[in-house]
């Protein structure tokens, strides 16, 4: 089968040109539209070159003080607020921030690391930012290019 698809790519080759061949041979091999093989490989390309360039610079934002965890979620449009903006409308969020109020707001000033797992485009590690004085975060998620925020704290 390896073979055959080589005859056809070096009949192409001769046929054609070596450009028509390689987009052909490029199609077939990742079984995909032609134009987004190409998207994808400007998309990696730019975050590569330009990576943290587009990103929001949270050392260079006024920190959020004296504000209760929810209003800081809201702030930052995250699910974990009582309600967050979604297409365009208003939506209920999960309003885990009654909850983590309790036990976060003992730790506030304290210097403590946090590490969260699956940020997504990162708005509750902006929060987090925000609300905690002394802190390092540590974000985690298997899409880095997602992640739209900077700063030396995380």
């Amino acid at each position: 089968m390896l073979t055959d698809e080589y005859r056809r790519f070096i009949s192409l080759k001769n046929n054609k040109n070596i450009f028509f061949a390689f987009f052909k041979g490029a199609k077939y091999l990742f079984r995909q539209n032609f134009f987004l093989f190409f998207y994808k490989i400007y998309k990696l390309l730019t975050f590569i070159i330009f990576g943290n360039s587009f990103k929001i610079n949270l050392d260079k934002s006024i920190k959020l003080n004296n504000i209760n965890l929810n209003e800081v979620f809201k702030k930052f449009n995250t699910d974990k607020a009582s309600q967050y903006i979604h297409n365009k409308k208003i939506t209920k969020g999960h309003n885990f921030a009654d909850f983590y109020e309790i036990y976060f707001h003992k730790l506030k000033n304290n210097n403590i690391n946090i590490l969260e797992l699956g940020v997504l485009k990162g708005d509750s590690t902006a929060s987090f930012y925000h609300y905690f004085n002394n802190c390092k975060l540590y974000s985690i998620d298997i899409n880095k290019r997602n992640f739209k925020y900077k700063s030396k704290s995380i």
